[in-house]
């Protein structure tokens, strides 16, 4: 799930910035580069996200249960995002960009989406936090993300009832011998 929200982080920042402006999953490094990078920098689950059934039923076009899989989880993921350029001026800039992308989209589009996230037919969210560390080196902005993780089905289903046979009856003592009765009488 994490490489595929990266992708999708990607393909919404391509569309805002510049020309020739790398998108990185690193911290910036010790020589300027016209770059934007984004790090990720913590994971956990959304609390009270797990539905109270932790399976679904997978069914064919029949209707017939083929598989369960476990229910879909939600996970917030905070990268931190960062500019790094020749000038400030730059570095705001390409800031100023990832700013439009991130707040242009609260549900990330399917067509930004790899087909691993586009395929859950789930939304993944964008949010820019504040924060108030004032003595960064350089202008940072948080950006948080919940995306789901689906797991995939378990296909270990026994098959269909087809006929089902009840029968019911008493069981009555005699002596030290036991007799059930049946119904209907045979």
């Amino acid at each position: 799930m994490i490489p595929d929200v990266d992708e999708a982080l990607r393909a919404l920042l391509t569309a805002f910035l510049p020309d020739r402006t790398d998108i990185r999953f690193d911290r910036p490094g010790p020589r300027p580069d016209t770059a934007v990078h984004l790090l990720l920098h913590t994971v956990g689950e959304v609390p009270g996200s797990r539905p109270s059934d932790p399976w679904q039923d997978v069914r064919d076009e029949k209707g017939a249960v083929v598989g369960r899989q476990p229910a879909p989880l939600f996970f917030h993921l905070t990268y931190t995002v960062t500019a790094r350029a020749e000038s400030p001026a730059v570095e705001h800039d390409l800031l100023d960009h990832a700013v439009r992308a991130c707040v242009t989209h609260e549900v990330l589009p399917q067509d930004l989406l790899p087909p691993a996230l586009a395929e859950t037919g789930l939304p993944v969210g964008t949010a820019l936090r504040a924060h108030d560390d004032l003595g960064a080196e350089h202008p940072y902005l948080v950006l948080d993300v919940t995306a789901p993780l689906v797991l995939p089905v378990d296909h270990e289903v026994g098959a269909p009832v087809r006929r089902l046979h009840l029968e019911a009856g008493r069981v009555a003592r005699t002596g030290s011998e036991r007799r059930v009765r049946t119904w209907p009488r045979r």
